[in-house]
């Protein structure tokens, strides 16, 4: 999955709206919408952010060691 994929995945997983986690962050309801259609790509630190809001935690892990449970981000682009 890309960025954006795993973010509306772990979004949807927990049952929270994209909408609700800009202002949770201190940014417009938009953002993410916003961003995700001009095609940006958040820097980590925004990609920590977001999906924490989601009850998520960004980590890097061996290949060989991913859980199941994982949501992966394997794809650079958009």
């Amino acid at each position: 999955m890309n960025y954006w994929e795993v973010l509306y995945t772990a979004a949807d997983n927990v049952g929270v709206n994209t909408t609700d986690i800009g202002p949770k962050l201190g940014m417009s309801r938009g953002y993410i919408s916003a961003a995700k259609a001009k095609g940006a790509i958040p820097s980590v630190s925004n990609a920590a952010r977001f999906l924490g809001a989601c009850g998520y935690a960004l980590c890097a892990v061996p290949d060989d060691d991913i859980p199941e449970s994982a949501l992966v981000i394997n794809d650079s682009k958009q």
